[in-house]
């Protein structure tokens, strides 16, 4: 479709004007204008598709905030907001560098999500035992 567009240009401009005497060079420069607005048209609707994902980029950048509440873990990142009740923690796992936890992992629900990276990580541990009922399994 391009290559007959580009010859039906080159046609044009032999047939008509070649006989006024346009340069090359300005019928080169419409035909690139021609070809930069068709391009253009063609990728305006994807624009607006790019600024979602990037949009999503940055609000997906944001760290989760985790937090102690009775009888739960809660999880907040921006708007987000989730839990884990201490009554579905079917397991606990957990890793230690001597006493304090490197990180530990909460089973509930066929999940697992892990805790780490938190300043009171060793808090939020112990308030997930607290929480978790006493048949839960503690795997260290």
């Amino acid at each position: 479709m391009g290559a007959l567009f580009f010859v039906s240009i080159c046609a044009f401009y032999y047939y008509d004007f070649a006989e006024i005497n346009v340069p090359v060079f300005i019928m080169a420069f419409f035909f690139a204008i021609v070809c930069g607005f068709c391009v253009a048209l063609s990728i305006y609707p994807f624009q607006s598709l790019s600024s979602v994902i990037s949009n999503a980029r940055v609000i997906g950048d944001e760290p989760w905030q985790v937090s102690a509440v009775d009888g739960a873990l809660m999880f907040r990142k921006g708007t987000a907001v989730s839990s884990i009740r201490g009554d579905d923690i079917t397991a606990i796992k957990a890793k230690f560098k001597g006493d304090e936890p490197v990180w530990f992992d909460v089973f509930y629900n066929n999940q697992r999500t892990r805790v780490q990276f938190e300043s009171d990580l060793a808090t939020l541990y112990q308030h997930t035992k607290n929480i978790s009922n006493a048949a839960v399994e503690i795997i260290k």
